[in-house]
């Protein structure tokens, strides 16, 4: 989780989803999380496993997504550029890593088009959790974390390939 604190995902594992003294009950968290926590793992990480995502193509895949999420936040067109010219830096990257490997060209469009892919399922469990914490804060459910609070207000926009 993003304070650190991790939830059992096998079915029938309680780890992390007990009460939360003066915060949130387990009921509670189990309904608005576990919805959200099966939707992360059935389309992004069987996914992952799926294509044999390595730990190259996860790091550019994070890169992609940072840089992607950024540029599409209030900046200045003149950062959205250098933001553009970076993700184009980092698909050369990936290009060449494969290149290294010995892929041909169609494994390596292949590759490279199984990565860029992975964005829209990442962006789309994003925005359902951010959606979920609009949620919370608008009908008070739980105190949620100031930094939380302040991306959610950030955030919200939508984002294009």
């Amino acid at each position: 989780m993003f304070n650190g604190m991790f939830v059992g995902v096998q079915p029938g594992d309680k780890t992390g989803w007990e009460d939360e003294k003066d915060c949130i009950s387990s009921d509670m968290k189990f309904q608005l999380y576990r919805p959200l926590m099966d939707r992360l793992i059935n389309e992004v990480c069987v996914s992952m496993n799926a294509i044999n995502l390595s730990f190259v193509e996860f790091v550019i895949l994070k890169a992609l997504v940072s840089f992607k999420s950024s540029s599409c936040s209030d900046v200045t067109t003149g950062l959205k550029k250098f933001m553009h010219v970076h993700m184009d830096t980092i698909l050369r990257a990936l290009n060449v890593h494969y290149q290294s490997l010995g892929m041909n060209k169609e494994e390596i469009a292949h590759r490279t088009g199984n990565v860029i892919l992975m964005m829209s399922s990442i962006f789309a469990v994003g925005m359902e959790c951010m959606e979920s914490h609009q949620k919370i804060q608008f009908f008070d459910l739980w105190q949620l974390d100031d930094l939380l609070i302040k991306l959610i207000q950030r955030g919200g926009g939508t984002t294009t390939f």
